[in-house]
């Protein structure tokens, strides 16, 4: 039997289902309509059927302009029958209108196009849709005097089943959406703004009754996000288990957050200590309903769910008598708290009743929730404030009767603070000579320009900027004559960063200077790998020398030694952690060459600590030899408050290379003070070059 012949009967028994259903007509001044009363509806309690089966169940005219099938756990089917009756072209659309629906089916029969089916609801990912609408969206082709047949088929869990179902042009949801988006920004906006604004309130007073109303306000957001399927459309799209499980989490948060607040702020304990003891019955039975509402069983779902819904109308029950009788008792915010409660009670118990379907749905009872919502967080923050009033009142009566002693204490406070602050001041200014004097010591200790002229004449530039007034970072030169047969001088140069700046980095660069200086007179030391050697020997034995066994001083320095050989051309190199770079220059196209380093520090607790190596590279006339510390690459700053790095600082000295040295220091100077900018100065500075 061909393909054709199975559609056409398929076709004509559905047609013979639907023979007492009056058409929908949609003419060319269509424009929408409420398609649910237009359509025939039926049960299937098994929820196994099949499209076949579910034709042959008895079908019955829908009553309810948005049918409403309470917390039934059931599959439902609706039928219908669309006519073009004009010679062209027509585009419909059908839109369920509630974003809570696990499966929405939707199939279309044609004589000319014969069948299409189309599948959605909350149990895939948002983007399985093929549309970005969040309620469930099916576009519908009508050719030119073409008869269509509609079944939909639409299944939940139990929970806020109502079924409002739309036809209409793009047109009209176009402008329907648009309108809709614009009352929900208006309502959500509300929300959020308020949100904030008690958010305030407790950076102000930083009292728990305000963080309570912020965890209430906050939930309720959330709540409503997943009501109204804006949740899963922007914040968890990929998270079936959010779009299923969002209302019983949300709706049992915020009603748990907003029964501490009603305790906490009505002083139910004070004024009513039997009743406290029903409201922490409550507060734990939702608590234990706030957990459940996270288990993936079905029957647990439904327990949630319902116990949300019949807990709600409860506690607000309770609560109204409750606010009368604290009012009573000359307790002035509770008017506010009173008629907040009043218009929750009406949208709660219409939302309940409507989710029941012992009401129908309708705009008061689909956006009563909303605009109750909305009028409840509005009076309570009233309440908030006009207890603010009250406590500000009270402070300000307290504040009186004090501020005689206040005033009485302030000259002997003002006195003492006088003389302590003479006391710092003092000790303060002890405390900088002091610092500056060892600033003076430590610069003693640092090459002369004399000294430097004399291993690289003027071929030289020193950049070094302590981030304080000493510093942990500190620069070294000396000659050394070799011990061969042919003895003859060697240059050597180092640029060393201690540990952390400042006065414990001085006096760590200190006690690593003297090392250098008397590693030039040990006989064992004939290269700058056995320098580095002698000095992470001396370095770790000298920091941990009265500490016991167990207990290692985890401090030291990187740094990079190099050794010049000017009749050689040859530059023999060892590194702790710090490289070294040299830029040549041939036919004007730079050069940079990394000398990389040992990757082992100076004198830190190493358990395996392993020899150092020595490089040799052959220097030219012309070539740029770079020594540094981090502090320059690591300093903040710039457009973004980022690090300058070390691409960026290859690309300075490189720049810098073609420059005369006298003036390469000045040139790293306004570079490192334009990235730095008004940002506080990262660590100790120094650079050291030096041209061949």
């Amino acid at each position: 039997m061909s393909m054709k012949l199975v559609i056409l009967l398929f076709f004509i028994c559905i047609h013979i289902g639907m023979r007492s259903q009056a058409p929908v007509v949609v003419g060319e001044s269509f424009y929408y309509t409420k398609l649910s009363q237009q359509l025939l509806v039926a049960e299937d309690k098994s929820k196994d059927l099949q499209l076949s089966s579910a034709l042959k169940l008895i079908y019955s005219p829908v009553v309810q302009s948005q049918p409403n099938f309470g917390f039934s756990n059931s599959s439902y089917w609706f039928k219908g029958t669309l006519v073009n009756p004009d010679y062209q072209w027509k585009t419909l659309a059908l839109q369920v209108n509630n974003p809570n629906i696990d499966i929405v089916g939707l199939y279309v029969f044609s004589k000319q196009t014969g069948q299409h089916k189309k599948l959605t609801g909350d149990l895939a990912p948002f983007k399985n849709r093929g549309n970005t609408n969040r309620y469930y969206h099916f576009n519908i082709q009508l050719l030119p005097k073409d008869t269509v047949q509609l079944v939909l088929n639409v299944q939940n869990s139990g929970e806020q089943f109502h079924v409002p179902i739309v036809l209409g042009t793009p047109a009209y949801f176009e402008e329907a959406n648009s309108n809709e988006q614009l009352l929900y920004g208006v309502y959500f906006g509300f929300i959020l703004f308020v949100l904030l604004l008690n958010g305030f309130f407790y950076y102000i007073l930083k009292n728990t009754t305000s963080l309570l109303y912020i965890g209430y306000l906050f939930c309720l957001l959330f709540l409503q996000l997943s009501l109204t399927g804006f949740g899963f459309k922007y914040f968890w799209p990929d998270s079936v288990f959010l779009a299923n499980h969002g209302n019983p989490i949300f709706a049992s948060s915020s009603m748990f957050f907003l029964l501490l607040f009603s305790q906490q702020f009505l002083n139910i304990k004070q004024y009513l200590p039997k009743f406290n003891k029903v409201i922490i019955f409550i507060k734990y039975y939702l608590l234990a309903v706030m957990i459940l509402s996270w288990i993936n069983v079905h029957w647990i779902y439904l327990f949630s769910v319902i116990s949300i819904n019949v807990l709600s109308v409860i506690l607000i029950a309770l609560i109204v008598p409750v606010s009368f009788y604290i009012r009573n008792q000359k307790f002035k915010p509770a008017r506010f708290f009173i008629t907040a409660f009043m218009f929750l009670i009406i949208s709660v118990l219409m939302f309940v009743l409507k989710n029941a379907g012992f009401i129908p749905s309708n705009i008061f009872t689909n956006f009563g929730l909303q605009i109750g919502s909305a009028l409840e967080v509005l009076l309570l923050t009233l309440a908030v404030i006009d207890r603010f009033n009250e406590f500000k009142t009270d402070a300000l009566t307290k504040s009186e009767e004090l501020s005689f002693m206040r005033s009485k204490l302030n000259t002997e406070l003002e006195l003492k603070v006088e003389e302590r602050t003479e006391q710092f001041n003092k000790q303060t200014q002890e405390i900088r000579s002091s610092i500056r004097y060892a600033r003076r010591i430590q610069d003693s200790l640092l090459p002369s320009e004399e000294d430097l002229k004399d291993l690289f004449d003027e071929n030289y530039f020193v950049y070094y900027k302590p981030k304080d007034i000493v510093s942990g970072d500190f620069y070294w030169a000396s000659p050394v004559t070799t011990s061969t047969d042919t003895p003859h001088r060697l240059s050597l140069a180092a640029v060393v960063d201690c540990t952390g700046h400042g006065v414990p980095g001085a006096f760590l660069s200190i006690v690593a200077n003297n090392f250098l200086k008397q590693s030039l007179k040990e006989k064992d030391v004939n290269n700058t790998a056995e320098a580095l050697d002698f000095l992470n020997q001396k370095i770790t034995s000298t920091l941990n020398r009265n500490m016991r066994s167990s207990v290692r001083v985890n401090d030291g320095m990187d740094l990079s030694l190099v050794a010049i050989d000017y009749e050689k051309h040859k530059l023999y190199y060892s590194g702790a952690n710090n490289p070294v770079y040299i830029v040549r220059r041939l036919d004007q196209e730079p050069e940079l060459t990394i000398l990389k380093p040992t990757k082992q520090g100076i004198g830190y607790a190493v358990e395996n600590i392993q020899p150092y190596d020595v490089q040799t590279f052959n220097i030219l006339a012309g070539d740029t030899i770079y020594l540094f510390t981090d502090g320059f690459a690591d300093q903040f700053g710039g457009s973004n408050d980022k690090k300058l790095n070390y691409k960026r600082f290859k690309e300075i000295l490189v720049q810098a290379s073609e420059m005369p040295i006298a003036l390469q220091k000045n040139f790293l100077e306004n570079n490192f003070e334009n990235w730095r900018g008004t940002t506080e100065q990262t660590d100790d500075v120094c650079v050291m070059g030096i041209k061949i």
